[in-house]
């Protein structure tokens, strides 16, 4: 069975609607009547579908989208669009309709809800779900300051202990708040910066990890093992993830047997060549 929707007929006495060219106007009605809206304007609404249904190419709806969002009217988040004023021009003294939005907001994932936040979506969404008993997540980044103090001043009252309690209280708030903003300071994880190392530049180390790698084996010794492992990379076009846990599982031990190999046969004269044993033994500490 097919929804109605209405459109109000001041929609053409809009200012902004009365500026668009004759695809807009059509896409935008086509967002607020296609088969996939609903009454709180957030709806998985794909490209290619809005493609199929209007007979744009992706390029002029992209285009348009982007129009749209730069005006504040339309959004497009993932696989959504959404509407952001679509609530407003709803009955939203219904309770009904109240309801019938928060029903489907409640069925979006935290970081599409934290998006309508983040665009001023037209519905209180934290409080009407506080006032269904909706659970409500809140996104990381949020920081609630709106905290219930409760003081019951006396503006005419010069009692000291009132004026002692008062104070009291806002400390204890005010410690609160301090707390909440480490909290969430210390959850924000910020990755090291590492800088290249080694005569291809192709070793990637961060200062930690670089200085821990200095108290183990002193500077000196650290340097010849980066110009080794750097060479290796070089030579046989490795990759990790992490170049300094690749150095502590095999680079290390790979530059000392090279170093006691070779300095073993200079002592006899001779020059070092790795034979089939050698490089059986290298094939095993490597990491590919």
């Amino acid at each position: 069975m097919s929804t109605q929707r209405y459109i109000d007929t001041s929609f053409w006495d809009d200012t902004w609607v009365q500026e668009l060219d004759p695809s807009e106007k059509l896409l935008y009605i086509y967002l607020l009547t296609n088969p996939l809206t609903n009454i709180a304007g957030v709806m998985e609404l794909t490209i290619k579908r809005i493609c199929f249904d209007t007979g744009f190419n992706s390029d002029t709806v992209t285009h348009i989208l982007r129009k749209f969002e730069n005006a504040k009217k339309v959004y497009r988040y993932n696989n959504y669009i959404i509407i952001r004023n679509f609530p407003k021009h709803q009955q939203l003294k219904s309770e009904n309709v109240i309801k019938g939005i928060a029903t489907i907001l409640s069925k979006l994932s935290d970081d599409v809800l934290a998006y309508l936040e983040k665009i001023e979506y037209q519905f209180d969404i934290r409080g009407v779900f506080d006032t269904l008993c909706i659970p409500y997540t809140y996104p990381s980044n949020y920081l609630n300051l709106d905290l219930n103090l409760d003081l019951n001043l006396d503006l005419n009252s010069n009692s000291d202990s009132d004026l002692s309690q008062t104070t009291e209280k806002l400390d204890n708030e005010t410690e609160l708040i301090q707390n909440k903003t480490e909290i969430i300071t210390k959850t924000k994880k910020t990755k090291p910066i590492k800088h290249k190392h080694g005569e291809f530049q192709n070793v990637l180390l961060s200062d930690v990890e670089f200085n821990k790698l200095k108290t183990e084996y002193g500077e000196e010794k650290v340097l010849n093992i980066i110009q080794h492992f750097s060479e290796l990379k070089e030579m046989k076009g490795y990759k990790y993830n992490s170049d300094y846990l690749a150095l502590k599982k095999w680079g290390i031990e790979s530059y000392e047997k090279r170093t006691y190999s070779a300095n073993s046969l200079k002592e006899q004269g001779k020059k070092w060549r790795p034979d089939k044993k050698d490089l059986d033994i290298l094939d095993k500490i490597t990491v590919r």
